[in-house]
This record gives C-alpha cells, sequence and structure tokens, in this order.
C-alpha cells in the first residue's frame, strides 16, 4: 500500500515503526526524513554503473540494477530484520517512489512483514516541506504558530535560555544547534560539520509539523537569516519578524 503526503501532514507517520531510505548514502547525506535508517538498495557506484547503462541499453540496465539491488536487499534482510515481529510496520522511500521502494516493499510483504511505500518518494516530502516553510500566503499553515523571539546580544546567553526553556517543556526551536553554528563571529559547533540547507529544513519541519502543538507558544532565538552557511526558511523568517 502507498502513504501519502497528505497522509504525513495529517500526523499519521507515527503509525509507522520505521522509516527506511533506501537511496544512496550520497543522496540521504544531502537530505532524508529525520529519523529514517538507510538500507540502500543501491551503493553510489552501483547507482551511476545502472544509470550509465540504462542510457545506452534499457534492458541491460534493468538486468544490472535488478540483480544488483537484489543482492543488496538480501544483504539488509539479514543484518536487520533478525528481530523484527510479524507486525512490523515500515514506511519505505525513495527518489520517486518507484523501483528501488518498491522493490523492498515487495520482498518484506512476501517475508510477511506490512510494509507501505511513501507515494511521490523523497521529490513529494521535498515538495511538502517547501510548501510548508516558505508558503507567506494568508493561508499558510505557518500562520497558526505563535512564536515569541528572544534577543539579546552576541555571548548574552540566549541559548542557555532556550535550553531552560526546554527542560521546563516549553516548545523551542534552536536553529543554532539544528545549523551546527553557533552563528555571528563564533563559528561552528567543535568537531562538527553544518547539514545541508534541505537538511536543515526538514529538522525545522519535523519540529514544527509533529512535535509541537500549535495552542502554546514556540520559543526562538533571534538570529539572522543566515547561520553559517544554511538560511533561515522564508516562511518561519517572516513569522519570526
Amino acid at each position: 500500500p502507498y502513504f501519502t503526503v497528505a497522509q504525513f501532514e495529517a500526523g499519521e507517520i507515527g503509525k509507522f515503526d520505521e522509516i527506511i531510505d533506501v537511496r544512496t548514502p550520497l543522496e540521504w547525506d544531502e537530505d532524508r526524513i529525520p529519523g529514517a535508517v538507510n538500507w540502500p538498495v543501491l551503493s553510489n557506484e552501483e547507482r551511476v554503473r545502472v544509470g550509465s547503462l540504462y542510457a545506452k541499453d534499457k534492458m541491460a540496465g534493468r538486468r544490472l540494477g535488478a540483480a544488483l539491488i537484489s543482492k543488496n536487499i538480501s544483504g539488509h534482510i539479514l543484518t536487520h530484520l533478525g528481530d523484527k515481529p510479524g507486525n512490523y510496520r515500515p514506511l519505505i522511500y525513495c527518489w520517486r517512489g518507484g523501483q528501488r521502494s518498491r522493490s523492498l516493499a515487495i520482498v518484506l510483504q512476501e517475508i510477511g512483514f506490512q510494509p507501505s511505500v511513501l507515494d511521490g518518494g523523497y521529490k513529494a516530502y521535498r515538495k511538502m516541506v517547501r510548501n510548508t516553510l516558505f508558503d507567506e500566503s494568508e493561508s499558510s499553515v505557518m500562520n497558526k504558530f505563535n512564536f515569541i523571539k528572544i534577543s539579546g546580544p552576541t555571548g548574552s546567553g540566549k541559548s542557555v535560555i532556550l535550553e531552560a526553556l526546554q527542560e521546563r517543556g516549553e516548545q523551542i526551536i534552536h536553529l543554532e544547534q539544528l545549523a551546527r553554528h553557533k552563528g555571528s563571529v563564533l563559528g561552528l559547533y567543535p568537531g562538527q560539520r553544518q547539514p545541508s540547507q534541505k537538511y536543515f529544513e526538514s529538522q525545522i519541519y519535523e519540529q514544527l509539523m509533529t512535535s509541537f502543538d500549535p495552542s502554546k507558544v514556540i520559543w526562538i532565538e533571534n538570529e539572522s537569516s543566515k547561520i553559517g552557511d544554511t538560511i533561515v526558511p522564508l516562511g518561519l523568517w517572516r513569522k519570526m519578524g
């Protein structure tokens, strides 16, 4: 069965035991649904090989792709599924909800598990995130949230206040923490790299749309529109203003 982005927006994502991203490690590293695990059915190199062959000979590309995907799915079954109960319900997605995700779903279903495939795949998910975070219209879902900004000069302890509020059960968006960057002249979190712009946005979306109660205020640090190399999505930035 397919799981739609409309169901995702309605909060039904919580009914799954696990979210499985079957894209390549490079695709997963750039962006994914927060909390998803990566079970690539093609490696970075294998995807290039299959794509290059497919461009020359579609049938040959499909044969190679099927062989490699079958081999890799076998490895995932032996590695990851030994302790899964019969009622295990994963959500599986690839780039467009096509061959890669369906291949794994068919095998899991034949074993006796209860998989679903994200309709439209990552591409549909990414469109949903952008439509939410960059919508400045009066009908934007962003308008249901009420933000309170914490302001002050660099080094005044704004992050400490946010973290104290979180410990007390308040809803916060810690943009510096999500961006892995302290802003201004303070730079990166020690020993860490910033997420991609896309994954920065995915983390914000996940907090807003799956973790927060719109009837309660959201505390947020008064940041500039750019935190290191990441940019605060326009819909959120306008709402903060």
